[in-house]
């Protein structure tokens, strides 16, 4: 899925969220799914419902991992995956 530049994203209700080492364990009771964030998708986990958009996630990114270009592409992967997982939502 392509998303927006602009496009904002809302954590979707229902999940319990574990903060671990790693990364983040989320479970849905719901569908009784666990998923397994690594560092990088949880931090993009986490600034989902900040009203940061698109671009700025990946600004955050880029400097939280001090790259050398922003990550955009990962960025899109990452969020199209949480959206496919019912973890967050589109706004």
């Amino acid at each position: 899925m392509s998303f927006d530049p602009a496009t904002t994203f809302r954590q979707l209700p229902g999940c319990e969220i574990t903060t671990m080492p790693d990364g983040l364990v989320i479970y849905q009771a719901d569908q009784e799914l666990v998923h397994y964030l690594n560092p990088t998708a949880s931090l993009i986990y986490s600034l989902c419902g900040d009203d940061l958009t698109v671009e700025a996630i990946t600004v955050q990114l880029q400097d939280a991992f001090t790259l050398p270009e922003r990550p955009r592409a990962e960025v899109i992967a990452c969020l199209d995956d949480l959206v496919g997982k019912g973890l967050i939502a589109p706004c």
